[in-house]
């Protein structure tokens, strides 16, 4: 329906004094953006960026607030991409359940003090777009 604008996931390397760490990475989330013809879709029923607030509430508490990834390398030393462990599993150890009420709470009081991003939500073009990226 061309609705969402949808980027592509990243890996990027590390680096240290210049040289390039194989061992280790970051990467960046894929983004999911509305397009102009979705703004003015909602537009259409009254929902602008501008109100969006008020139109939709933020649902917590959807997700776990502590996820626990493995480390694993191959044979040669290089680490390979972790994976994330299932809280089924996660669920036996102490130590996991008390700092997922850890994180609990922090995140209550933090919603409890109002604590919100102020920046509303906009259209945006990303640039691996414009320089001819594939949207996945």
């Amino acid at each position: 329906m061309g609705l969402i604008e949808v980027t592509g996931s990243i890996q990027v390397k590390e680096t240290f004094e210049g040289e390039t760490l194989d061992i280790s990475f970051y990467a960046k989330a894929r983004r999911f953006r509305p397009t102009t013809d979705l703004i003015k879709l909602a537009a259409s029923y009254g929902i602008v960026p501008e109100t969006i607030k008020r139109n939709f509430r933020r649902e917590y508490g959807k997700t776990p607030p502590v996820t626990v990834r493995d480390e694993r390398y191959d044979t040669a030393g290089k680490r390979l991409r972790p994976r994330r462990i299932p809280n089924s599993t996660l669920k036996r150890f102490p130590s996991y359940q008390e700092e997922q009420a850890r994180i609990g709470t922090l995140n209550d009081i933090l919603l409890s003090s109002g604590f919100d991003l102020e920046e509303t939500p906009r259209q945006c073009q990303s640039k691996f777009l414009e320089q001819g990226g594939a949207v996945a």
